[in-house]
């Protein structure tokens, strides 16, 4: 498994632990998912939140990307989505 997160972070594994490399795959894996979430709203054709397409993100006031937040209510002025 140490690895496996490693080839996919592509980093050296030598100097991490298996716990900072488990942490470092975990956030790796929520920011692809923030980005994929947000490309699949700009497509939706209803009125959806990021987070709520997101499974890294269960809810919308868990810890999350202020960034996501910002670019979501911009696209929404935009009228980008619904």
């Amino acid at each position: 498994m140490i690895f496996e997160w490693s080839g996919i972070l592509q980093v050296d594994p030598g100097p991490y632990s298996a716990r900072e490399l488990r942490t470092m795959y975990l956030a790796y894996q929520r920011e692809s998912w923030d980005r994929i979430a947000m490309l699949q709203v700009i497509h939706c054709t209803e009125s959806v939140h990021p987070f709520d397409l997101n499974p890294y993100r269960k809810r919308r006031s868990e810890y999350g990307s202020i960034a996501i937040e910002h670019e979501y209510e911009r696209l929404k002025r935009r009228g980008k989505v619904a």
